[in-house]
C-alpha cells in the first residue's frame, strides 16, 4: 500500500507471492532436499523451475498475466545477473521485484535443509549492500522501514547477548534502534559494535 498498489494490485501480488515456486514442482525432490549446495548440473536443473512455474501458470483462465511474470521473473536481478532471461531494471515487472526480495529475506533468516539462518542484523546487512544492485532499492528500504516499526515493544537479543525491548526506531537507520534494558537505555547508534543478533518477542 505505501507502494501505491491498488487493491487489485495487492491481491494479484498475494496471489503470485503465493505461487512464484509452484515451478519446483517439477524438479526433482533429490535436488529441491538436497542438504548441501548443489554441484553446477543441479543449480542448472533448480534454475529451471522459473519457467516452469511461468508455464504452469500462464494459461490458467481468470488470473492476471502479473502472476505467471512474478514466477518467471522473482530472480530477475536489477543489474540484469539473475535468471533465467537475464533482465534488468523497468524490464522486471514490480510484483517480481517485491517477490524477490521477500523471498530473499525469508531464505536468509530461516533455517532450511542446505543452511542455518542467518542472524537477524546480517541479513539486513547484506540485502543493503546489495540495495543497488540486485533489488529495487525504493521496495527495499519500504521493506526495512515497515519491518523495524513493527518491532516497536518487541524484545531482542543483542551480539553481546544482553537483552531488551525496542522503544523507538530510527528510521534513516532502522537497525540502529533505541532499546530499554533492565533500568538502562541503549542507543545503538552509539554502539558500533552492537548489533540486534535476533527477535525473542
Amino acid at each position: 500500500m505505501k507502494l501505491g498498489l491498488s487493491k487489485e494490485n495487492l491481491s494479484a501480488l498475494t496471489l503470485a507471492a503465493m505461487r512464484h515456486d509452484v515451478g519446483k514442482t517439477r524438479i526433482s525432490d533429490n535436488i529441491v532436499e538436497k542438504p548441501g549446495k548443489p554441484n553446477e548440473a543441479e543449480y542448472e536443473d533448480m534454475k529451471r523451475h522459473a519457467i516452469y512455474g511461468y508455464e504452469l501458470l500462464k494459461n490458467i483462465p481468470g488470473i492476471p498475466p502479473s502472476i505467471a511474470l512474478t514466477a518467471l521473473q522473482h530472480h530477475e536481478r536489477e543489474d540484469g545477473q539473475g535468471y533465467p532471461l537475464g533482465l534488468s531494471g523497468k524490464d522486471i515487472h514490480l510484483h517480481a521485484e517485491i517477490v524477490a526480495i521477500a523471498d530473499v529475506f525469508q531464505a536468509m533468516s530461516s533455517n532450511r535443509v542446505y543452511h542455518q539462518a542467518m542472524p537477524f542484523y546480517k541479513v539486513i546487512e547484506q540485502m543493503n549492500r546489495d540495495m543497488f544492485s540486485k533489488f529495487n532499492p525504493e521496495i527495499l528500504m519500504e521493506l526495512e522501514s515497515r519491518f523495524m516499526s513493527t518491532l516497536v515493544g518487541k524484545e531482542v537479543m543483542l551480539t553481546n547477548g544482553r537483552f531488551g525491548t525496542i522503544i523507538m526506531i530510527d528510521p534513516y537507520n532502522p537497525l540502529k534502534a533505541l532499546l530499554k534494558t533492565g533500568t538502562e537505555i541503549i542507543d545503538l547508534r552509539m554502539e558500533k559494535e552492537w548489533q540486534i543478533e535476533g527477535i525473542i518477542g
